[in-house]
């Protein structure tokens, strides 16, 4: 006997089914639930797209069904048709004006990255339901990776994470068993300072999972901050004993050692480290901003240098590695190693003008005084409205002895600095070297006038903070 393929057998009769009933749906009528039967047939054939068309007429037929409503949605989400996933949820929403109907169209908005839309409906939700924890999470995360020019900047917006921050222990309030908004809670107050808030946050992480190595890591970060360095060690210590090669680890103990100033223990974790993560350039570079700071200057010369070597592909750090590299040199009077550093650096970083202005000064202190001031020339072209740079080259125009150009030079820097003491004061040096004793006078009186400005705000500004300590 020729063997039976039951599938086949079961396929033809759903076949079959579909028949019947388009010919009662042709002959005795449509409704709603023969569409619905007929759709979840084409299902079992996984035929989702005529079961979302067959849905379709069922939901003409009765509008209001949200059953109907919903199991179309689902098909929809399965075959990712997005158009129309927005128009189920959002029929949905206007039939049921409800929390968590807002909830998930606003999760539909985070996942097509429609994120000022998420917001909208996630706010809604909160404001029907104030107690759905998952609505503040979902707001506090767009918040927080809100973009913002401040942040493009800077890498970091205060106001936003603050904001968000809000969302997010208004989550944790509301459902204590959260985890994750509460490790985006740590490093959120870490990051807005709120260090004893850090702790509280990953203490209570730690109280529902003991060995959570994440939560310890930042406690002991948050410790380290406020000074609790036994603290600090404390949980440090435990996560290195059981992760002895967590180079993250390792690299926050140092930090440790460093600040209470433990030398030795600070450079043997430092080197350690490189042990561990040898190819990493920031374990080299960690160790040279080290060494740096203990005065070893040949040592930390070594360390820039391999860190230079290894890191391939970050050109900003890569900056950074010059320019600090380029300070140890001038540590060791290696002007022209230094020289060379600064000029990498300033040609590596998004915003060179820190590492321009350092080569201009090591420039002119070598008595380079042409390459000096085309440095200088570049910056003021960078960046018209700082006009520093006058004041830096009216100060080598003066060591040159060219007090015309000098004086040109701080005119122009004093336009924009009508309260600049040290301004002015250049400015009297300039007119002595010039033999102008009236005008020496009058610009040391001016520079007398611009430091009682300064310290009459200063008086005013401590007056203001003393006030507002005595009200709070």
């Amino acid at each position: 006997m020729p063997k039976i393929d039951r599938t086949e057998m079961r396929q033809a009769r759903i076949k079959a089914k579909i028949v019947d009933l388009t010919k009662k749906i042709a002959t005795e009528g449509k409704t709603a639930e023969r569409f619905a039967e007929r759709a979840e047939l084409h299902v079992l054939l996984d035929q989702k797209h005529w079961a979302v068309v067959d849905y379709d007429d069922a939901i003409k037929l009765e509008p209001k069904n949200y059953a109907l409503r919903d199991r179309r949605l689902e098909l929809n989400r399965e075959l990712e048709n997005v158009d129309l996933i927005e128009v189920d949820l959002t029929a949905l929403i206007e039939l049921d004006k409800s929390a968590i109907r807002y909830f998930e169209r606003g999760k539909f908005y985070v996942e097509q990255r429609e994120n000022k839309k998420a917001i909208k409906d996630f706010t809604s939700a909160i404001q029907l339901d104030p107690k759905l924890a998952e609505a503040y999470v979902g707001r506090g995360r767009l918040i927080h990776d809100r973009p913002s020019q401040i942040k493009a900047i800077y890498g970091i917006d205060r106001e936003l994470i603050a904001e968000a921050a809000v969302d997010f222990a208004k989550a944790v309030q509301l459902k204590p068993e959260l985890i994750e908004p509460r490790r985006t809670l740590i490093i959120t107050y870490l990051n807005l300072e709120r260090y004893a808030d850090a702790v509280d946050q990953a203490t209570a992480i730690l109280e529902r999972i003991p060995d959570d190595p994440c939560a310890k890591y930042y406690r002991a970060k948050s410790y380290k901050q406020q000074k609790k360095y036994d603290l600090a060690l404390a949980d440090i210590n435990e996560l290195i004993e059981q992760r002895p090669k967590a180079s993250k680890f390792v690299g926050l103990r140092a930090e440790i050692y460093r600040e209470t100033n433990q030398v030795d223990k600070a450079i043997a974790d430092y080197r350690h480290n490189i042990d561990i993560d040898g190819d990493n350039y920031a374990t080299h570079g960690n160790l040279a901003r080290y060494l740096v700071n203990s005065k070893r200057f040949e040592e930390a010369i070594e360390a820039y240098s391999k860190a230079i070597e290894l890191n391939k592909y970050d050109q900003e750090i890569q900056s950074v590695f010059y320019g600090d590299r380029a300070t140890a040199y001038l540590e060791l009077e290696k002007h022209d190693n230094a020289l060379k550093d600064f000029g990498k650096a300033a040609e590596l970083a998004k915003y060179p003008s820190y590492y321009k202005r350092q080569l201009a000064r090591g420039l002119a202190h070598a008595k380079r005084y042409e390459e000096a001031n085309a440095v200088y020339e570049d910056m003021m072209d960078d960046n018209p409205r700082d006009n520093s740079c006058f004041e830096e080259r009216a100060r080598m125009f003066i060591v040159m002895g060219k007090y015309d150009k000098a004086m040109q030079d701080i005119n122009t820097y004093l336009k924009h600095g009508k309260h600049d003491q040290q301004g002015f004061m250049l400015r009297a040096v300039i007119w002595a070297r010039l033999g102008n004793e009236d005008e020496v006078q009058e610009d040391l009186r001016r520079a007398r006038e611009a430091k009682k400005y300064w310290e009459d705000i200063r008086q005013k500004h401590q007056a203001e903070q003393r006030e507002k300590e005595k009200q709070n």
